[in-house]
């Protein structure tokens, strides 16, 4: 069988190997024009024009994953994923901190309408009660995860904010979030970013007391102090990359 060569690959350096692996993989997908249900090449055949191990390769494609950016088949291989929520046009979106701080801007105003939205509509006693569990299950994913694991980006970031959002019932709230929310996860999979999930846990808590208390204020200042915290964090990772 014919080996199919793809354009954007070269072989990388062997310094910062992690990151590169997901730049260049979200390169493969753009410079190839790949879309959703598109097939990526063989591990053989990447992790050889990398130039990398296959466990490597894999540690890329997993945070890809992480983020919806891919998807794994068993016995059949790695997909461009089909559930993507927006279809980012990156040559919109300025890398690096420009970029980072107006996509900031916008999730701070549309987390903060979150709350505003969910305190007039959504703070029932069921409500509550899924938030309660929702918490739960993303701080026993943490504690059950393996030693030097990361947890699912996504899934863990966004998901106890995601529910707030759906708790409201506005569907045009509802998407634009999640299109924010997917916007961002691509960016810091672009510039090879994966933050510490274990740094979200305090202010998802400090959120959630601020709802059972009933105190719209505090969990509004909560929800912005947890995104002011995330960008500052990404911040030092982009300066001590030498990406700033």
């Amino acid at each position: 069988m014919q080996e199919t060569t793809y354009s954007g690959l070269i072989p990388i350096q062997k310094t910062n190997i992690y990151k590169e692996v997901i730049v260049l993989l979200n390169k493969l997908i753009t410079d190839n024009d790949l879309q959703p249900g598109d097939r990526l090449p063989s591990e053989r055949d990447l992790s050889e024009q990398l130039g990398i191990s296959r466990t490597t390769l894999r540690q890329g494609i997993k945070a890809l994953e992480s983020i919806g950016r891919l998807e794994t088949r068993v016995g059949s291989g790695t997909y461009v994923s089909t559930s993507q929520i927006p279809q980012i046009t990156v040559e919109d979106i300025p890398l690096g901190r420009e970029g980072l701080e107006e996509l900031m801007v916008v999730r701070c105003s549309i987390e903060d309408t979150v709350i505003r939205e969910f305190f007039k509509k959504g703070r029932t006693e069921r409500n509550l009660e899924l938030l309660r569990q929702q918490y739960e299950k993303d701080f026993n994913s943490l504690v059950l995860a393996k030693p030097g694991a990361r947890p699912h980006y996504y899934k863990y970031n966004f998901e106890f904010e995601e529910l707030i959002a759906r708790l409201t019932g506005n569907r045009i709230l509802i998407l634009q979030q999640k299109q924010i929310h997917a916007i961002w996860a691509y960016m810091l999979s672009q510039m090879g970013l994966m933050p510490n999930m274990l740094n979200a846990k305090p202010s998802h808590q400090g959120i959630l007391n601020a709802i059972l208390e009933n105190d719209e204020e505090l969990a509004r200042i909560y929800m912005r102090k947890h995104a002011e915290k995330r960008i500052d964090t990404l911040f030092q990772q982009l300066e001590g990359s030498g990406a700033l």
